[in-house]
């Protein structure tokens, strides 16, 4: 029962580990599962890699870029794809933040507009 719950809450879509999950980077930093994970993302069919991508980002590939995706995945060193996926943990942060931010936005938009029209009468009274 102590597992049970291991992967609940941390994750994307369909149970899928965020890059942003402490147990995903802790298993990055290790060399030798980069490249078991290396391995096993190389010889995943082309069909699985873009339904993967679909799950854990939101944003589909093709089966083509999939293929192509896991031609280079299966060429890099596990210090290049270290670099990758923090950059991609980076990446998917951000795009988060933004997200967020931009629903904030669209949900407040007199709160925003009424800002803006502060801001813009305190700059020309400067």
């Amino acid at each position: 029962a102590a597992g049970a719950g291991a992967g609940a809450g941390a994750g994307g879509a369909g149970g899928m580990p965020s890059l942003d999950d402490p147990r995903l980077m802790e298993a990055l930093n290790d060399p030798k599962m980069m490249e078991s994970i290396s391995k096993m993302m190389s010889n995943m069919s082309p069909e699985a890699l873009a339904s993967m991508s679909k799950q854990a980002g939101g944003m589909g590939m093709s089966e083509e870029q999939a293929k192509q995706a896991a031609d280079m995945m299966s060429k890099m060193k596990p210090e290049d794809m270290q670099k990758y996926m923090k950059w991609a943990s980076r990446a998917q942060g951000a795009y988060r933040r933004v997200t967020v931010a931009k629903q904030w936005v669209m949900a407040h938009k007199m709160i925003v507009v009424a800002v803006l029209v502060l801001i813009l009468g305190l700059w020309l009274n400067l």
